[in-house]
């Protein structure tokens, strides 16, 4: 072979180890952008994980129950507690409706609790009307509790009735609550107490546990 072809077969041979020298490396730069892309469309998923995280837990509801015996009545007691924690940072109202919430929407179920009558009057006619100041709290009429921010509120109840009063329950922002009303809910008709007593399905029967209860707090 002589010098010429020599020289040829050399430069070819260059040209090849160099070629595929810039082909590694274009290619070590495109998998180093697909690694770079997968990482920051990981890192947007945990993100929007964390988010969705949040947000759902920004009310959460803890379930127990408990049994005793009552040794005056000879009888066993099963109570059912249905906490609500706010881990949000803003107010939630909750109240018990009449009815199951089914698949309501938030503004059906504030216009049947605060506007529609329930006799001569709506709650938020009687909280118009001044009706309120001397009456009785009534669930599913004028019950209502403001869940503070990192507060909790527990309903108590017999275990036999639990299906029948978690049907029921109302859990709500208060601002959206208060923008539907048109108007700031005044604290004095926010159930005060951290908890509380659900008995019976009779509304009379839970009316009146719950005035023997103020009376006697009052008498104390």
């Amino acid at each position: 072979m002589d010098n010429q072809s020599r020289l040829l077969n050399s430069d070819e041979q260059w040209n090849f180890s160099t070629d595929k020298y810039f082909y590694e490396i274009k290619n070590l730069k495109s998998i180093r952008n697909t690694m770079g892309t997968r990482f920051y469309i990981l890192i947007l998923l945990f993100m929007s994980s964390v988010i969705n995280l949040n947000a759902q837990n920004e009310i959460s509801v803890d379930t127990t129950s408990f049994c005793y015996l009552n040794g005056i009545t000879q009888q066993a007691q099963a109570i059912y507690e249905y906490r609500i924690i706010n881990n949000s940072n803003e107010d939630y109202l909750t109240w018990v409706s009449l009815a199951p919430i089914n698949n309501k929407s938030d503004m059906e179920l504030v216009h049947e609790y605060f506007k529609s009558r329930k006799g001569d009057f709506s709650f938020i006619e009687m909280m118009y009307e001044n009706l309120l100041d001397k009456r009785p709290i009534s669930i599913g009429y004028s019950f209502v509790k403001n869940i503070a921010v990192g507060k909790t509120f527990s309903y108590f109840i017999d275990k036999a009735d639990a299906k029948f009063y978690k049907e029921r329950i109302v859990i709500l922002k208060k601002k959206d609550v208060e923008q539907y009303l048109r108007m700031q809910i005044d604290e004095k008709y926010f159930f005060k107490s951290s908890c509380i007593y659900l008995i019976g399905k009779n509304s009379s029967n839970i009316d009146s546990s719950v005035t023997d209860r103020q009376s006697t707090q009052q008498e104390k």
